[in-house]
């Protein structure tokens, strides 16, 4: 994969299948996965590392990629370079906040406006959400913390249970109008 400038100028090394570089990527390491992957456990996170040169520039160190069909999460690419490790980055922390975003988390500056329905990053108008990152969270753009704080651990505790209670909403109704309800009154 070469990365250089803005991604409609990206090469594909990996078949130039649909000529899509990010979806040739996903294409490739699916087409391969138990090349990837025990197989054994309930689940396993496909987590792939390129040591590439620094002539190979790289606008990201990592990326937790979706399946590209139904948003489903995929793979964890990450990314290293010599002249990344002279700034003091190895993977461990590109890693750990990719596997962040394979379950689920976002970054702390990032977010979504219920009221008006959209996602929102720090940029523009809404820079100063940047705040946001002066928080113990590996999801943060600042290296405050090299794990899963008690931070993050709580956050996801918040949307697991959002879940559950959204999942309980969605079946309530069901249970009402089954003519077997009754049955389960007690």
């Amino acid at each position: 994969m070469t990365f250089f400038g803005p991604e409609s100028d990206w090469h594909s090394s990996f078949g130039n299948r649909i000529g899509v570089p990010l979806a040739d990527l996903f294409l490739y390491h699916f087409a391969h996965l138990m090349n990837f992957v025990d197989g054994g456990a309930d689940y396993e996170i496909p987590t792939l590392c390129f040591n590439i040169e620094d002539t190979h520039a790289t606008p990201l160190l990592g990326l937790a990629d979706d399946n590209w069909a139904d948003g489903t999460q995929a793979f964890i690419y990450n990314v290293v370079s010599p002249g990344i490790r002279e700034f003091g980055y190895g993977l461990t922390t590109t890693i750990i906040h990719e596997t962040g975003h394979h379950l689920g988390m976002s970054h702390p500056h990032d977010g979504w406006d219920s009221e008006l329905g959209i996602d929102y990053y720090s940029a523009g108008d809404l820079y100063f959400t940047q705040a946001g990152d002066q928080c113990n969270s590996i999801m943060s753009y600042i290296d405050l913390n090299w794990d899963f704080s008690q931070f993050d651990r709580d956050n996801m505790a918040r949307y697991l249970t959002a879940t559950y209670i959204n999942e309980a909403n969605a079946i309530l109704p069901k249970i009402l109008t089954s003519l077997r309800s009754n049955k389960a009154a007690g």
